[in-house]
């Protein structure tokens, strides 16, 4: 067994979110036994998004959580791997680093026409 504890490395993530993001992967990994390669993809892809979209300070708003949905080109399974990360994420953010302005996704998400909807 390897006691040693892992890492991320710090330039994976960019935006105003990286280091909470990199703290997420570590505490998946470290206190729940996670592949940390389950979690980096998407939340790459949500990092790029927030990059295209500043904040001044640590939140993850509805805005950004629905906009982030909307540009993401994806299929229903792979929509709701997304969804799924995004929702332990936002939980992390709120319920471990107590951050105030977070938006948490519902359990199951949709296209609807050209919309992106998020039903709790």
């Amino acid at each position: 067994m390897n006691d040693t504890a892992f890492v991320c490395k710090k330039d994976t993530f960019s935006s105003y979110l990286a280091e909470q993001m990199t703290s997420f992967v570590e505490y998946k990994v470290n206190v729940n036994g996670c592949v940390p390669e389950s979690f980096i993809p998407p939340l790459k892809l949500l990092d790029d998004y927030c990059l295209k979209h500043p904040k001044d300070s640590v939140c993850l708003t509805k805005e950004i959580v629905t906009g982030f949905f909307q540009e993401s080109n994806t299929k229903s399974a792979t929509l709701k791997r997304k969804t799924s990360i995004i929702r332990s994420f936002a939980t992390y953010l709120a319920l471990v680093l107590e951050i105030e302005d977070v938006y948490i996704p519902g359990r199951t998400a949709g296209h609807i026409g050209k919309t992106f909807d998020l039903y709790g």
